[in-house]
């Protein structure tokens, strides 16, 4: 679902919604268990300078890709 929102009127940043469709059809090659990305949306001043446009994203990594549980998360999660 694309949306554009104002998120402070005093900065003038709009928030445009990535679609999900995209985000899925983007990560299409790897495994379901390892899309780490959930959402994203871009993010941009009123005055459009191509500068101001920040890409925002939620991730989640319910379990590592390539251990077993070890019980913590370890860096390579970190890292990733």
């Amino acid at each position: 679902m694309n949306t554009l929102r104002m998120v402070n009127s005093q900065d003038s940043i709009s928030v445009s919604d990535i679609d999900d469709g995209f985000i899925n059809k983007v990560l299409e090659p790897y495994y379901s268990h390892s899309r780490y990305l959930k959402h994203a949306w871009f993010q941009q001043s009123e005055s459009l300078d191509p500068q101001s446009l920040i890409m925002n994203g939620e991730f989640s990594i319910p379990e590592s890709c390539y251990i077993d549980d070890t019980g913590h998360f370890n860096a390579v999660e970190y890292n990733i």
